[in-house]
């Protein structure tokens, strides 16, 4: 349907009616939006900083050894590996158990 929007007396615009209501919804939901992938990125990058954390207390932790010196490199990083993957299984427990309270 096609609507004059002009006046046939005087040749004034006429402005349309629309609803403001549905505006602010779509601006609300917008933010909303926004706000959720601010909070996604935040949470990644805690994530990555507390891997790197549970990585260098791994690597002190595998330091501490006095057979570190002695070890190879490949030695060294199974090392490595197992400590970290036992420090963040102990911090993800830790995660789970306070969610679950």
């Amino acid at each position: 349907m096609r609507r004059n929007y002009f006046d046939n007396t005087d040749g004034e615009f006429e402005q349309p009616e629309y609803d403001d209501d549905n505006e602010d919804e779509d601006d609300a939901n917008e933010e909303y939006e926004d706000d959720l992938e601010y909070e996604f990125e935040h949470l990644g990058l805690m994530e990555a900083e507390l891997n790197q954390r549970i990585l260098h207390s791994a690597i002190e932790v595998s330091k501490d050894s006095f057979l570190w010196i002695f070890m190879p490199l490949r030695q060294k990083l199974k090392r490595i590996q197992r400590i970290y993957n036992t420090l963040n299984e102990l911090i993800q427990s830790e995660v789970d158990d306070d969610a679950a309270l």
